[in-house]
């Protein structure tokens, strides 16, 4: 979003957008608060739509259409969005943790202090965005803390992390040599099953050499 008075053009999709680009006031500027506020919002989806690790997708069952969260992907309209979106966090309690699948139950408190953090008081489509880097980092690692002591499930397969940073064309000479090192859904035969275990994780996995 941009405060230049000329435009009020704003990129990004509804859903996850802050409530203050939105409805955007006179001398609005987009501040990493903001951004915050968007990771909450794919935070909130994530806890909705998917009932396990790796992605693994909720199903349609009898009572979901009362899910008030379905209204933030259906409306178009951002003021209206806006509103709608306002109140379904304020009344978390009653809008938003009993509709969670089990398995994010012992996560929604995070995401209500989460919430918290993001405003300072009520109805947050009248208050500024308040969060900080700071505060969601510590309410995160608190949440990491919590998983460490109850959680002795093996760690899901989420994604791969190269070692360093490299050229791009490098990166292709790698990762697109040839597809008979493939496997049939494309990935590399060699590749080292890398877990993603906490907020810092940047352990790489280790090189594969190709002889």
């Amino acid at each position: 979003m941009t405060s230049d008075p000329n435009s009020l053009l704003a990129q990004g999709t509804l859903p996850y957008m802050a409530l203050e680009v939105l409805n955007p006031q006179a001398g609005f500027v987009h501040q990493p608060g903001h951004d915050l506020e968007s990771l909450l919002n794919s935070m909130l989806t994530i806890c909705h739509y998917t009932i396990g690790p790796g992605g693994m997708l909720r199903q349609p069952i009898q009572g979901d259409d009362r899910i008030k969260f379905n209204d933030w992907f259906t409306t178009g309209n951002r003021e209206n969005l806006a509103f709608v979106k306002s109140g379904t966090l304020e009344a978390f309690r009653s809008l938003i943790k009993p509709r969670l699948p089990q398995y994010w139950q012992d996560f929604a408190p995070f995401l209500e202090k989460l919430i918290k953090a993001t405003w300072n008081g009520y109805p947050y489509l009248e208050q500024p965005n308040a969060a900080t880097h700071a505060e969601y980092r510590r309410i995160l690692i608190e949440v990491l803390e919590m998983y460490a002591q109850i959680d002795k499930d093996m760690p899901s397969v989420y994604a791969f992390t190269p070692s360093a940073k490299r050229p791009h064309e490098e990166l292709d000479s790698r990762v697109r040599p040839s597809k008979t090192r493939r496997g049939s859904k494309g990935v590399l035969r060699d590749a080292t099953t890398h877990y993603l275990e906490s907020y810092q994780e940047s352990a790489p996995m280790q090189d594969v050499v190709h002889k």
